[in-house]
């Protein structure tokens, strides 16, 4: 029995309560993998502007030593 509000007073479905809990299980392993994929994106673009910069700074130096 339900009388249309949650967590009434009568008597909770045991099937509601753990469907309820497997899909608040289901959001934290999404919201886990969506956190794992942004440090993933975040590491690789340091890593390539990193490595941008390293190759910029090695040219200006070949260029400034060939100067002579």
């Amino acid at each position: 029995m339900t009388t249309g509000y949650r967590d009434g007073t009568t008597t909770p479905d045991v099937r509601i309560a753990a469907l309820e809990q497997r899909v608040a299980q289901l959001e934290r392993q999404q919201e886990r993998r969506d956190r794992q994929t942004a440090d993933r994106r975040m590491w690789l673009s340091y890593y390539g502007f990193s490595a941008f910069m390293a190759i910029g700074i090695a040219v200006i130096v070949y260029l400034a030593a060939s100067l002579d």
